[in-house]
């Protein structure tokens, strides 16, 4: 009984090791496709509140999401697959409006009970002043996609895109600092990162969607 328990506790440790050994079934890896991502502000649209360079890697980072095939942005020696070029026509972000005003707001607190048992209750006030940021962008903007893979497929198309902000929030309490239970404050944009948030509106969903298609033209003409 022994050494069948034996005999029975090695093969079960050589089927573990062995299957222990076995290449793990992993899915391919998805094909690279160099892209140049071109820039143009000829007219100084964007009035330099933009960095042109971090715009481009944001744009890339935006229109690679759910891929088939992992867009790499090419160097400037590279001769790219794709070409995407982005022609800011026209930008125009508003001057912010920040509107505030102050209110007193009171609520009571039970502080315990008087003699007969009934609720003792003390009246909190707090000063609380509320503002209000709202700022408008608007764009124009123009994109089109080439390829020098031979692919019968190009894409042009023009996105007129506006964003909005309008954010409320507390910016000061004075008195009962749990008066209220309203946000304290969302950050503002950063100027330099409207641009793309215009983008994210449309465009950059377009662009992604075109990609898409490219990619499936070229697995369907290697086939």
């Amino acid at each position: 009984m022994k050494k069948s328990r034996s005999i029975f506790i090695i093969l079960f440790a050589l089927g573990f090791t062995c299957k222990a050994k076995e290449p793990v079934n992993s899915n391919p890896l998805p094909k690279s496709v160099t892209i140049a991502i071109n820039i143009h502000d000829k007219n100084n649209a964007t009035q330099n509140l933009v960095n042109l360079d971090f715009f481009r890697l944001q744009l890339l980072d935006e229109i690679r999401k759910f891929q088939k095939a992992s867009f790499v942005l090419a160097e400037n020696d590279e001769n790219p697959e794709l070409i995407l070029d982005l022609n800011i026509e026209e930008y125009k972000l508003w001057p912010g409006n920040k509107t505030v005003s102050t209110s007193m707001q009171s609520r009571d607190i039970r502080t315990g009970q008087d003699d007969k048992g009934n609720p003792v209750y003390e009246t909190m006030r707090a000063n609380v002043t509320t503002a209000r940021i709202r700022r408008k962008a608007d764009a124009r903007m123009k994109a089109s996609i080439t390829n020098s893979a031979g692919l019968p497929y190009n894409y042009q198309e023009t996105f007129e895109t506006s964003y909005s902000y309008d954010n409320r929030y507390i910016e000061s309490v004075q008195g009962d600092q749990f008066i209220t239970k309203e946000s304290r404050g969302i950050p503002e944009p950063r100027e330099s990162d409207i641009l793309f948030l215009l983008t994210k509106k449309e465009l950059t969903r377009k662009l992604s969607l075109q990609l898409r298609r490219y990619y499936d033209a070229k697995e369907s003409a290697s086939k």
